[in-house]
């Protein structure tokens, strides 16, 4: 299953945008907020690719019992973007 940080943060992106997704992504961690170049990434991809319009995952990746890494593809208006989390 996919890690429901992964899936929310997805999800407020795809409505609120990057920093939406960034906010989800670290809410209850110790790292209070997403750098300025993490922000930056999405927006500059965002003017490539147009807006994000859906994800799939392609794989979760399980490396104990507290450790994963989730591979997805994010779906933008003019083509799809690899990441892995």
């Amino acid at each position: 299953p996919v890690p429901s940080v992964i899936r929310a943060g997805m999800e407020a992106y795809k409505v609120g945008g990057e920093a939406a997704a960034a906010a989800r992504w670290l809410k209850d961690s110790p790292i209070t907020e997403a750098s300025a170049s993490t922000i930056q990434g999405f927006a500059q991809i965002e003017l490539a690719y147009g807006r994000m319009i859906g994800y799939d995952v392609l794989q979760v990746v399980h490396f104990g019992t507290y450790a994963t890494r989730t591979y997805v593809v994010i779906l933008y208006e003019k083509g799809p973007v690899y990441a892995g989390s």
